[in-house]
């Protein structure tokens, strides 16, 4: 069916507010403790799709069938400085809780029929990401960069896929170990090193149930 809207008309309205807070505590002059929240709303989501052979995504935005994406976000963080601030330390523990996400029910090849109707082939769901993030840092000398590693989690549901049950999403990066070097030559010349290890990112079906394998890949 068609539906049709007069000029100027309202179609839906959709707003609110986005507090930020964030607290910072100095228990010694080289160490920082952070405590934060967010909530964030976006108007315009991306939209996971994992058919068997067209894997891509879109994004779609906020419309009278889809409401906006919403977002809680906490974090703890603690850094300190050593050695004279030739290093530095610093953590961060976090959780975001999810609303609204979308995920596509239909194949990419679906879209080319005329009779396609897109918001009619999107499970709408929740989800949330928690994880911690350690990074140890040398800003002085000749050789300078960063170690991090991160482990996180990042899961979604939705009432149609998985019955109901969190299932990895497709963000879902188990660990990640970044090592940058950067070595100066002289004073207009450097070389840069990054090496990237990392396992997830975990596709799956929109289909009932979730079948999935981890991956690991290594970047140079």
């Amino acid at each position: 069916d068609t539906q049709t809207y007069g000029k100027g008309e309202l179609i839906k309205f959709y707003g609110g507010f986005e507090p930020r807070i964030a607290l910072y505590f100095l228990p010694g002059s080289n160490q920082r403790i952070s405590l934060s929240y967010n909530l964030t709303r976006q108007y315009i989501g991306q939209v996971s799709s994992s058919s068997i052979g067209f894997p891509t995504d879109f994004w779609m935005p906020a419309s009278r069938n889809i409401p906006p994406q919403r977002a809680h976000s906490f974090s703890a963080g603690y850094s300190i400085a050593l050695d004279q601030d030739n290093y530095e330390f610093s953590s961060e523990l976090y959780y975001k809780r999810l609303h609204n996400q979308m995920e596509s029910a239909g194949a990419l090849i679906d879209m080319i029929s005329q009779q396609y109707i897109i918001e009619d082939k999107i499970y709408i769901g929740g989800g949330y990401n928690y994880g911690m993030e350690l990074m140890l840092r040398k800003n002085r000398g000749r050789l300078t960069g960063w170690i991090g590693y991160a482990l996180g989690w990042a899961y979604r549901h939705t009432a149609q896929i998985n019955d109901g049950k969190p299932y990895p999403a497709k963000q879902d990066r188990r660990h990640d170990l970044s090592i940058v070097a950067n070595y100066r030559i002289n004073p207009p010349l450097g070389l840069l090193r990054r090496l990237c290890l990392c396992n997830g990112k975990c596709p799956h079906h929109a289909r009932k149930h979730v079948s999935c394998r981890r991956k690991c890949r290594l970047r140079i």
